[in-house]
């Protein structure tokens, strides 16, 4: 079995994947897009509904990672649905768009991976860790469904 933070970074994969097929050009960008936004959203949810309830008040460092990153989770959320709102618009907007939600995801990603995760991984021990991927998996289901109803 793996950790929680394991399993996000796998949600990170997916994403990632998605996100090296949204080009403004592309007949099905409006699809790929759709998909993104489902797959950010799980990553998102399981993060919010599994690991940040029991990582509030640790520390006051933890909680203030932890409100950027759900602070993060919410304005992508945002930039997604607006691309989603513009995807009629034609490349010449789109592009810079897009430029912009791929910058701010790997950013996103990036300090979860380099500084939360880690700091997860000190905070909480292995069972605790491994505890929350098993529930990390009965959320997922959950998750998509509530990702299109969002």
């Amino acid at each position: 079995m793996k950790s929680i933070t394991e399993e996000l970074l796998k949600t990170h994969l997916v994403v990632s994947t998605v996100l090296e097929k949204l080009e403004p050009e592309s007949p099905r960008f409006r699809e790929i897009t759709e998909t993104l936004h489902r797959t950010f959203f799980v990553h998102g949810w399981i993060q919010d509904a599994v690991l940040a309830p029991v990582l509030e008040n640790r520390s006051p460092m933890m909680t203030a990672l932890l409100q950027q990153i759900q602070q993060s989770h919410k304005e992508i959320e945002r930039s997604i649905k607006g691309l989603l709102d513009c995807a009629s618009y034609g490349s010449a907007i789109l592009k810079p768009l897009t430029s912009r939600l791929r910058a701010a995801i790997e950013k996103h990603f990036e300090r979860e991976r380099d500084a939360f995760f880690p700091l997860v991984e000190t905070v909480l021990d292995p069972p605790t860790l491994l505890r929350l991927a098993e529930e990390a998996e009965g959320y997922r289901t959950e998750a998509g469904a509530a990702s299109l109803a969002s």
